[in-house]
């Protein structure tokens, strides 16, 4: 490693005093890294902040090494040849050089920082069968849009089969109440957890395969949903708005206080003995 070290500091040296073969400086260190670098600065656009205000420091400390080696190499180029073309040729690739990593920078600080989104993958919509209606992952207004939109037309399925871990409260609320006029069964196959409980607690009856499991939380104050729908208003009025829904369905005020009493990263997951006990499961 101090072998490599010592070479690379040489290379730096020998470059800085002119000292490297005309056509390496011109070719090597001036265009080749100059357009190694460009790749680079094109790949930084967007991140902002210290990342891109190293580069741009960087980018000029080379940039004055690189031109002023140049200059020194085609110096000594021109006297030991007598050639006034190296020296016309060293000083014109300086020249867009320097005027190409300007124009580079200025792109970079003007491009700003962007906010990168973490890929999300498109929900997944309703699965219709002929007894049922599926609804796996997040919970969206899409899916409610698409289940007003069977309703209204010739489905005979009356029974929603859950594999979700919440999603738009919004969204559940809707599907919830679309579920309970139309009379619909529930049941978890997988997870219930979050938002997806109200849909669950709509059902008549409401019933879980083995090994499924069942979750609840409280909001998270100032939060915003999964799925980037905002939940508006005061959080605590949110709260009791659903846990009188929760209550209407037949939940006992003590089985309430755990649930609003799970922290938001904390999901509570009653067991079956005690989700059948408080009337969560009115199924076999």
């Amino acid at each position: 490693m101090l072998r490599v070290m010592r070479g690379i500091g040489l290379f730096i040296g020998s470059h800085w005093r002119g000292e490297l073969p005309f056509w390496v400086s011109l070719a090597g260190v001036l265009l080749g890294l100059h357009a190694a670098i460009a790749l680079l600065l094109h790949g930084l656009r967007g991140d902002g902040g210290v990342v891109v205000a190293t580069a741009v420091v960087l980018q000029v400390v080379i940039l004055i090494w690189q031109c002023v080696g140049m200059f020194r190499a085609a110096d000594k180029s021109f006297q030991g040849f007598g050639g006034a073309q190296f020296a016309a040729l060293s000083y014109a690739a300086i020249l867009l050089v320097a005027a190409s990593t300007v124009y580079q920078i200025a792109g970079l600080l003007a491009s700003g920082p962007v906010a990168r989104l973490t890929p999300v993958s498109e929900p997944q919509s309703l699965i219709v069968t002929a007894d049922s209606i599926e609804i796996e992952g997040e919970i969206t207004l899409r899916q409610f849009s698409e289940l007003e939109r069977l309703l209204s037309g010739t489905t005979a399925a009356r029974r929603l089969v859950l594999n979700s871990e919440g999603g738009s409260i919004a969204a559940a609320r809707g599907i919830a109440r679309l579920a309970q006029n139309d009379g619909f069964e529930t049941l978890v196959d997988g997870r219930c957890f979050s938002a997806c409980t109200l849909v669950l607690m709509a059902g008549n009856p409401r019933t879980m395969t083995p090994g499924s499991r069942i979750g609840f939380h409280r909001y998270r104050t100032g939060g915003i949903e999964r799925g980037g729908h905002q939940l508006y208003g005061d959080i605590a009025e949110e709260q009791a708005k659903d846990r009188s829904y929760l209550q209407a369905r037949g939940l006992s005020d003590d089985f309430l206080d755990r649930i609003y009493d799970a922290a938001p990263d904390e999901m509570w997951q009653p067991s079956e003995a005690e989700l059948r006990q408080a009337g969560v499961l009115t199924g076999g």
